[in-house]
């Protein structure tokens, strides 16, 4: 049987538990709500053409899945952003998806935009937006099994304005922040290099699969079979 003396010694010197697990003791739990301002937006009506194609990108829920934001294909005017609930948010903002299959996505923009009704806009007061959005990643499985049920997983701004987040002080969070950022460029660099190996292969089976290209020391005709 586990003692209450046990039960302590899982706790290791300079951490403490808490709701959200076991944190360092001068890390504080807040709810995300405490600290950051969050709101989602709206569409234009299709209805009327005048209010797509121009110059505002426009970020919905599927967009979320690139993780970085630098550009969408979607675009709405002046006209579309006045006359509908769509709202504006600014470089840094952290977004996360609300309804659906992308539920609990979370990215983070590089750019200035409209965003739908599908997304959550969450812009820190006194946290790092880096950090934030790394959390939001981290915990993305979490949030996504304990407040969604069904086929269609729907959240909510209050459901995440109420979630518990682990906040260290302000300078560990930029160095949590720029650690994971760095990986994540890494990564990225990496998901680049494989695409333009992919492609080189991809030339190279046309080329050796049909025989326009032949291999040092072999000529000679081919032949077809069954």
């Amino acid at each position: 049987m586990t003692t209450g003396h046990g039960a302590a010694t899982d706790v290791p010197p300079g951490y403490r538990r808490t709701e959200i697990g076991v944190i360092p003791e001068d890390w504080r739990v807040e709810r995300l709500g405490d600290f950051c301002e969050t709101y989602s937006g709206g569409t234009p009506s299709t209805s009327y053409s005048e209010y797509y194609g121009g110059q505002i990108p426009w970020i919905t829920s599927s967009d979320l899945n690139a993780g970085r934001i630098r550009d969408v294909p979607g675009r709405i005017t002046k006209l579309g952003l006045v006359h509908s609930a769509a709202k504006m948010i600014k470089p840094g903002a952290v977004l996360i998806a609300l309804y659906g299959a992308t539920a609990g996505v979370a990215a983070i923009t590089e750019i200035a935009a409209a965003i739908n009704q599908a997304v959550l806009a969450i812009v820190p007061k006194s946290a790092n937006n880096e950090y934030l959005f790394q959390y939001l990643l981290y915990k993305k499985r979490d949030i996504v099994e304990t407040y969604t049920q069904g086929g269609q997983p729907n959240l909510s701004g209050e459901i995440l304005r109420s979630l518990l987040i682990a906040t260290p002080q302000p300078d560990e969070q930029r160095a949590i922040a720029e650690v994971l950022s760095d990986v994540d460029e890494l990564i990225e660099a990496l998901d680049k290099l494989i695409a333009k190996k992919r492609a080189i292969k991809q030339a190279a089976m046309q080329q050796l699969l049909t025989g326009k290209t032949r291999l040092p020391g072999f000529s000679g005709k081919w032949e077809t079979k069954r």
